[in-house]
């Protein structure tokens, strides 16, 4: 017996409460492992001008270069992720697609999981624009490896529209045909 506090406490008492406190802590840790917190940070934060402004020049240039840019999990990405796409995002509003390139190429090297679906996606829209088919091609089934990797459904529907849409576009169609009478 020991007498702690005031309180006669034996020795098979205490080594009970030390297991039931290392159990719980060992608990902790597994659920803690298992489930990581998100810690906010403010280097993630992104002001709601800026989000807007980003989303209003995906859809404008969707509407003008008639892909989607899909856009999954980029607003929450750490800077050096998201700030060069989103200058690449400007740059491809201003029509200068190989500095956007080279931009989203930044963001791709640091990015990992499905946000590379969204920025293979993204080089795969501007290679399109610029009149690089083939190249946009190998982008965007890039992006739909890493959505099946991912099983980022979402993803790889998206790209795959992308993908049907170049391959039914009339002119990329008529320019086809015109290479094949060639032969």
């Amino acid at each position: 017996m020991v007498n702690l506090f005031g309180f006669n406490i034996s020795f098979r008492d205490i080594t009970i409460a030390s297991l039931i406190i290392g159990i719980i802590g060992v608990l902790i840790g597994l659920v803690s492992w298992r489930f990581p917190r998100r810690i906010s940070s403010n280097e993630n934060k992104r002001s709601k001008k800026e989000i807007i402004t980003l989303k209003d020049d995906i859809k404008a240039l969707e509407s003008e270069i008639g892909l989607k840019i899909y856009l999954d999990r980029m607003i929450s990405a750490v800077s050096k992720v998201f700030d060069p796409f989103s200058k690449g995002v400007k740059l491809m509003k201003e029509h200068r697609w190989d500095t956007a390139i080279l931009e989203l190429e930044k963001s791709i090297k640091e990015a990992e999981g499905r946000r590379l679906v969204s920025l293979y996606n993204v080089v795969g829209v501007c290679y399109y624009a610029k009149g690089k088919v083939d190249l946009a091609i190998k982008y965007l089934y890039r992006s739909v490896d890493f959505a099946k990797d991912c099983r980022d459904m979402k993803g790889e529907k998206a790209v795959n529209d992308n993908i049907h849409s170049i391959y039914t576009d009339k002119e990329f169609l008529s320019r086809v045909l015109k290479s094949v009478k060639r032969f």
